[in-house]
């Protein structure tokens, strides 16, 4: 009933014509009644396309992957290659992957988590990662979280960034990781990456580099220049503003509400100066309910008790530490004291 509330597409289909034949194929081929609901309401190519077309396709994909879970996921997630000509690209690309070394366990686990990526025209697929990547992992990384790359052409942003890159003597070791995880990161425009990490002064061989790389790229011109006006409203001065963009750069993909929250909480509520939160930006990226102000809460018992001291670098550092140091200094030292 859920199926066809939500596609009513299969209430119309033929039931002996339609669906009865490609049912009962999926079932004697092994997959199973329950996994049923998670194949049939992603695939509406089950309704389109001919017996004769899916099978074909089914049966290579099925010989591809040695797992079951492997192979119902394979098709949940990219059930419109069915009916598809698989010998074409998929094919073709497996076959350059095998060439170049690449494990038969990690083709298996492309093909399970983004079976797409292999349909692109093979020349394109390997001129976006042959020449970038050194790692067969960095390789099925690149295309598992970034599968619509291999399509596009990467001469226009992605070529001047890496050369503007190297030109800043980034590391290679840096420069694969940011390829295989975040490649994304250089498809953005040349003069506008330039621009923010020169003025930014971040050292290109320290890993805070790539996240600076990570955030700008994924924030939009606009959007960024808003949430810098936005801390220069609250008290930042520019330089401060620089200062904690480059100790934890992943701060800029905060929303501007949480930002604004955290600043009037620190201000107001603890009686902090915004140049404070500068020194440990790391905190934008927790919880101000779950972790903040329930941590600000057992410092200002154990400070109204005359357990500890009311040093500003206290509150800002507290709630950043970790679970575990912040049993060990602010809780468990004092429980007995406190039930007293």
């Amino acid at each position: 009933m859920k199926l066809i509330i939500r596609h009513p597409c299969y209430a119309s289909a033929d039931l002996e014509t339609d669906l009865r034949p490609k049912i009962q194929y999926l079932l004697s081929i092994g997959i199973e009644r329950a996994d049923l609901p998670e194949i049939l309401p992603t695939n509406k190519a089950i309704l389109s396309k001919d017996a004769n077309h899916i099978v074909p396709t089914f049966d290579f994909v099925k010989q591809s992957l040695t797992s079951h879970k492997d192979l119902v996921d394979a098709i949940r997630f990219s059930g419109w290659l069915l009916g598809r000509n698989v010998s074409n690209y998929m094919v073709l690309n497996m076959i350059m992957m095998r060439a170049h070394g690449v494990p038969e366990r990690l083709i298996r686990r492309l093909m399970s988590l983004r079976p797409s990526t292999l349909m692109v025209k093979p020349d394109r697929f390997e001129e976006a990662v042959k020449q970038s990547l050194t790692s067969h992992k960095d390789l099925v990384d690149a295309i598992r979280f970034l599968g619509w790359l291999l399509g596009r052409n990467v001469s226009k942003y992605m070529v001047p960034n890496m050369i503007m890159l190297r030109a800043h003597r980034v590391p290679d070791r840096l420069f694969r990781r940011l390829m295989s995880l975040r490649p994304s990161s250089l498809m953005v425009k040349p003069d506008w990456l330039v621009k923010q990490e020169e003025e930014l002064g971040f050292k290109p061989w320290r890993v805070t580099f790539l996240l600076s790389v990570n955030a700008i790229a994924m924030t939009r011109k606009k959007t960024w220049d808003s949430k810098r006006e936005l801390c220069l409203r609250l008290g930042w001065s520019k330089d401060e503003f620089f200062l904690a963009f480059r100790l934890q750069p992943m701060m800029m993909l905060c929303s501007e509400a949480k930002i604004t929250k955290m600043m009037e909480f620190f201000g107001s509520m603890l009686g902090l100066e915004p140049s404070m939160t500068t020194k440990c930006p790391n905190l934008f990226l927790t919880s101000l309910r779950e972790r903040i102000i329930a941590r600000c809460f057992v410092l200002q018992v154990l400070m109204s008790n005359g357990l500890i001291e009311k040093p500003s670098r206290t509150v800002i550092t507290a709630p950043n530490a970790s679970k575990m140091n912040f049993i060990e200094r602010y809780y468990a030292p004092f429980q007995v004291v406190c039930l007293m």
